[in-house]
C-alpha cells in the first residue's frame, strides 16, 4: 500500500525503515506515494535523457567518507546502463551547479567522454539543491526525448532551506521525473524530492548498494496526471 511504501527505502535488495513522511502545507506536496502505481521498466521502449546530478560538497570527502567515490561509481553505473538511443548529461553541485557534460548520445566513446567528466568531479564547500535541480530542468527541456528523468544523488542535508521544494513541483509539471540517491546519510529532502517527481529513493551506505540499473518511470504524463487526480 502508499502507506506501506512510504515507511520504506530501497537498500540492493534490502528494504529497511525510515521516518513516516507527512507532506507539510507549506512545500506545495499533497498526497501520498505514488510511484508504485507507474510503469516502470528496465526494458525499456522509448529514448530516455537523462540528467545525472551529483553532490560535490565538502561533506562528500569529509574525514573517513567514501561519498564520493561511491557518488561517482553510482553515476558511471547509470551510464553504462544506458543505450545507444539514450541521452545523458552530467551536472556537479555544492554552493554552485555547473553542467560538466551537457545532453549527449549514450554511445560508447560518448561514455568515456561522460565517464572522464565523473572522474575529474572536485570537491566544493555547500549543498544547495535548488540551482542543481533548476540547471538539470533547463538541460531537460532541450531535449526531444520522450522520457526525461534525474538522478540526484547526495549525501546531506540542503543549505537553501525549502526552496527546492518548488522547482521540484515545476519539474513534475514539465513532465520531468527525479529519482534520489542517499549516499551514507539520511536526508528527509531526498524521499521528498522522489515522492514529488514520481521517482524511487535509494540508500547506499556503500558501492555494493548502489542499483545496477536504474528504474526510469516510462510515462511522466502519466504520474503528473495520477498526481494532480490525486491532489483534487
Amino acid at each position: 500500500s502508499s502507506s506501506e511504501m512510504a515507511k520504506v527505502l530501497t537498500v540492493g535488495i534490502k528494504t529497511i525503515p525510515i521516518p513516516e513522511y507527512t507532506p507539510g502545507k507549506d512545500k506545495g506536496v499533497k498526497g501520498k506515494v505514488l510511484f508504485e502505481r507507474c510503469k516502470v521498466s528496465k526494458n525499456r521502449n522509448r529514448a530516455v535523457a537523462l540528467m545525472l546530478v551529483i553532490d560535490c560538497s565538502r561533506s562528500m570527502a569529509s574525514s573517513g567518507s567514501q561519498n564520493f567515490a561511491t557518488a561517482k561509481q553510482g553515476a558511471m553505473k547509470c551510464v553504462a546502463a544506458m543505450s545507444e538511443r539514450d541521452y545523458v548529461g552530467i551536472i556537479s553541485f555544492s554552493t554552485a551547479a555547473q553542467v560538466e557534460s551537457s545532453l549527449l548520445l549514450a554511445t560508447d566513446e560518448n561514455k568515456q567522454e561522460m565517464n572522464r567528466a565523473i572522474s575529474n568531479l572536485q570537491i566544493g564547500s555547500g549543498t544547495y539543491y535548488t540551482e542543481a535541480l533548476r540547471l538539470a530542468h533547463e538541460e531537460l527541456l532541450k531535449s526531444d526525448a520522450p522520457v526525461k528523468h534525474i538522478i540526484f544523488l547526495s549525501d546531506g542535508q540542503p543549505s537553501d532551506n525549502y526552496q527546492f521544494y518548488d522547482e521540484a513541483e515545476r519539474i513534475v509539471d514539465d513532465d520531468i521525473t527525479v529519482s534520489t540517491i542517499g549516499l551514507g546519510f539520511y536526508s528527509y529532502a531526498l524521499p521528498e524530492i522522489a515522492d514529488i517527481c514520481g521517482g524511487r529513493y535509494y540508500y547506499a551506505a556503500n558501492a555494493e548498494d548502489l542499483p545496477d540499473v536504474p528504474e526510469i518511470p516510462d510515462d511522466p504524463e502519466e504520474f503528473r496526471k495520477m498526481r494532480e487526480s490525486g491532489n483534487e
